[in-house]
Order: C-alpha cells, then sequence, then structure tokens
C-alpha cells in the first residue's frame, strides 16, 4: 500500500512554487536588466506578477491553514 500526499500539501506545493516563479519575475524586472525604454513595460509586469502572487499567496495560505485542521 502507497501513501498518497495529502490534497492540502499538493495544493501548498504548488501555490508556493507558483509564487516563487512570480517573484523571481518581479526580480528580474527590478533588477536593472532592462533599458529606460522598458520601463513602462516593466511596471506593467510587476503590477501584474504581484497581483497573482497575492492570489497564490493566498491559496498557499489556506492550503497550510486546512493542513493544520484536525
Amino acid at each position: 500500500m502507497t501513501k498518497r500526499t495529502p490534497k492540502h500539501a499538493e495544493t501548498a506545493a504548488k501555490a508556493h512554487t507558483d509564487l516563487n516563479i512570480f517573484y523571481g519575475v518581479i526580480a528580474l524586472m527590478e533588477g536593472g536588466l532592462l533599458s529606460a525604454d522598458s520601463y513602462g513595460d516593466a511596471e506593467r509586469i510587476i503590477r501584474l506578477c504581484k497581483a497573482a502572487g497575492a492570489k497564490c499567496l493566498a491559496r498557499y495560505d489556506r492550503a497550510i491553514a486546512s493542513s493544520q485542521r484536525t
């Protein structure tokens, strides 16, 4: 008999991974790699990534909270 990963653990892991990706993109955008001509586009991407990151964080928090319930 194999032990399956609980659904909340899988959900938390996926949300955490997504959160890392979005904030990695933010770090790249804010890291000075772009020319001044692209600042407007970079700001828009950063706003989108922060909004998506907030959703991922909420998913992660819900999954962790449900894992703590007995």
